[in-house]
């Protein structure tokens, strides 16, 4: 005997918070917030889910079911402001790189980021898909979108939208050679 008693692991299931952004310490998986405070979360100013944060620039932009925003960092912290009332269309309606963003907002409309935003439309066009999926081809530039029934092709560099396959879910390159899933 030595009088040993054991105790099961406690789980704690916390339910997701829709809104909310939520960092880790530099370098760690665990998102505890603890008393150093360089872990953190923060809510969104508008509702619903965020489905994409990507980097522009020196900037991450936060891109949601109610809108878009911009983080800053400040302190430990991060400051945040929407930049973009509505949100996306759908969780798989943004692509980009460092320089530009392009995303299809909550009216179907093509919007470009870069310094600011500019709303390029075609909603006539887009309005008419069902859950669509952008993917961009980084050699190219062109952006197809795709719901499976009808697809698009947007140049960014003409500044021109036409028909194009209907059903490319991911465009990517690797040592000179082009994949694309549909």
């Amino acid at each position: 005997g030595g009088g040993r008693t054991y105790s099961s692991p406690v789980f704690t299931l916390v339910p997701p918070k829709s809104n909310w952004l939520k960092w880790s310490n530099i370098g760690e998986l665990d998102f505890t917030v603890w008393r150093d405070n360089i872990a953190g979360e923060r809510p969104t100013d508008w509702k619903g889910w965020i489905y994409a944060i990507k980097k522009l620039g020196s900037k991450i932009v936060v891109y949601g079911q109610g809108g878009v925003s911009l983080l800053t960092p400040a302190d430990n912290a991060f400051g945040f402001q929407t930049v973009y009332q509505l949100g996306l269309l759908s969780k798989q309606t943004v692509v980009g790189d460092d320089s530009v963003h392009f995303f299809i907002d909550s009216e179907a409309k093509l919007c470009r980021f870069s310094d600011g935003i500019e709303v390029l439309d075609y909603s006539e066009y887009l309005n008419t898909l069902t859950n669509p999926v952008m993917s961009q081809d980084i050699e190219t530039k062109l952006i197809h979108i795709c719901d499976g029934a009808r697809g698009f092709v947007y140049n960014p560099i003409d500044k021109s939208l036409g028909s194009g396959p209907k059903n490319i879910t991911g465009i990517a390159g690797q040592i000179g050679a082009l994949y694309i899933t549909a």
